[in-house]
């Protein structure tokens, strides 16, 4: 269980203010053609496809942990963009 958990998720502690920060990831989707929605003030759904054109789709959050962490979850939801 643990290993698919970890498997899941990807964190990582970033410089700057949060609305930089932010600014810095809706920056980083455009510049990667990928599809996102802001969800709240600081929560994110990013939408792409696979090598195999399926969907996937990564929750964003930016947390506020010994600094400011940025955490990417791959979400069980899957929809067709």
């Amino acid at each position: 269980m643990m290993q698919r958990l970890v498997k899941r998720m990807t964190r990582y502690y970033v410089m700057g203010d949060r609305e930089q920060v932010v600014q810095d990831l809706s920056r980083a989707c455009i510049q990667l053609g990928l599809n996102y929605k802001r969800n709240t003030a600081f929560t994110y759904t990013i939408s792409t496809t696979d090598r195999r054109n399926m969907a996937l789709v990564f929750k964003v959050a930016l947390l506020d942990i010994d600094g400011l962490m940025l955490d990417f979850r791959l979400s069980k939801v899957h929809f067709h963009l």
